[in-house]
């Protein structure tokens, strides 16, 4: 019979006082699954002082619970639990409409943040790479943005690395504009490699910067741009990149 603001502050009483834990466990779980807003939220929260099968079956529960708040709050505590597929339910559940549901399962997932990935992208095997960049994606929204700074760097190691990770992330779509932009870099090979990445995007601007980029002054790059632009399905006509064959030297007798 407690309103909202009573249920809350009963368990904060129940849960500093000496009540016996058998006895608190069972006003938590009652408010948790039958209580108003802000007693199901508190509940929430002081039910991570509680382990066990039975706290770990009123998590999975409360998974369900229709304030989004209360749903935070136990996400938080799946993997601390060590509840078997908890990975894949917090990343299930990173649709979310709610933002404070999302951030929960962001902050449970720390070693899926893009700072991270980046570090470590240069020890990881091309399948790897694919597997984790793709959870990757999902879980640290500023994946692009912070690859689209990497690609303004001024170091060429790291953007020719963020070139990489675009490709390894089927990221080009999101990122067409500064990979038309890295097009005109002054090194051959990013901007060979940022033709290779254009590859994937379909659009009318990706294949008007490569077409541009046919007349290149580097074979190299003329080459990436005939193959990229051919994987979208427009012909090129043009030779395949080789080496000339170097002209015959004529003595000074030869000269006229």
């Amino acid at each position: 019979g407690l309103d909202d603001a009573a249920q809350h502050a009963a368990v904060r009483t129940v849960m500093s006082s000496g009540t016996p834990r058998k006895d608190a466990f069972a006003v938590i779980q009652w408010l948790l699954l039958h209580g108003k807003p802000g007693g199901r939220r508190a509940a929430a929260e002081a039910l991570a002082q509680f382990h066990g099968a039975q706290a770990n079956q009123l998590v999975l529960r409360a998974l369900d619970d229709e304030d989004p708040e209360v749903q935070a709050r136990v996400l938080s505590q799946l993997r601390g639990r060590g509840i078997p597929g908890a990975l894949n339910r917090l990343i299930e559940r990173l649709g979310s409409p709610h933002a404070v549901v999302r951030k929960a399962i962001r902050k449970s997932l720390p070693e899926f943040s893009f700072e991270r990935f980046l570090g470590t992208f240069d020890l990881l095997d091309d399948e790897t790479r694919r597997s984790t960049g793709a959870l990757v994606k999902k879980v640290d929204p500023q994946t692009v943005p912070q690859l689209r700074a990497e690609m303004a760097s001024r170091v060429r190691s790291r953007r020719l690395r963020a070139l990489a990770v675009a490709r390894s992330l089927d990221l080009a779509s999101s990122l067409e504009k500064p990979l038309r932009k890295l097009l005109e870099d002054e090194d051959h090979m990013i901007r060979a490699e940022a033709a290779v990445a254009l590859a994937t995007c379909g659009t009318v601007t990706a294949r008007r910067a490569l077409e541009h980029a046919l007349a290149d002054r580097s074979p190299i790059v003329r080459e990436a741009a005939r193959k990229a632009l051919e994987e979208q399905g427009v012909p090129v006509a043009m030779p395949s990149l080789h080496t000339p064959a170097p002209l015959p030297v004529q003595t000074p007798e030869q000269l006229p």
